[in-house]
């Protein structure tokens, strides 16, 4: 099920912004050829615990961004497994103090520019699994404060 999606410029996550981000959950392991071509079967992901952690490196233990199916994770649209149907997403919902909150103790600064690993997984009992995972990078537009 993992697919290896790099979160990168064309995704247009901006450093201090909020973005959502769009995940469909495919069988299997499907590669990047069978999902561009509609071959891949989807897979209802309804009523799953699901979570989406960044960090600086892989196996480091600190997460920067963690969201979860309680907070921050939603599932939107409705399932068919034909991805020509489908409509159902997992959304990862970004906020702007997410990537930088001077306020918050200790203050939240995801650098712009870094890469990172970032990781969706399923989280429930004798379900778990990574869904998604790849580097995350950051853009920085103009200040406007």
């Amino acid at each position: 099920m993992a697919v290896n999606r790099d979160i990168t410029a064309d995704d247009q996550v901006f450093f201090d912004t909020d973005r959502r981000l769009s995940y469909t959950v495919y069988d299997g392991d499907p590669t990047a050829e069978e999902i561009e071509a509609g071959t891949a079967v989807c897979v209802d992901v309804a009523g799953w615990a699901l979570a989406w952690t960044l960090r600086k490196k892989p196996n480091t233990s600190v997460a920067l961004i963690e969201k979860t199916s309680v907070d921050g994770i939603t599932i939107e649209g409705i399932f068919d497994p034909s991805p020509a149907i489908n409509t159902q997403r997992v959304i990862v919902e970004i906020e702007d103090t997410d990537t930088y909150d001077p306020d918050a103790s200790p203050e939240v600064y995801v650098k712009p520019s870094t890469t990172y690993a970032y990781a969706l997984k399923r989280t429930d009992d004798g379900e778990e699994t990574i869904l998604a995972f790849g580097s995350f990078t950051l853009l920085q537009a103009a200040a406007w404060e």
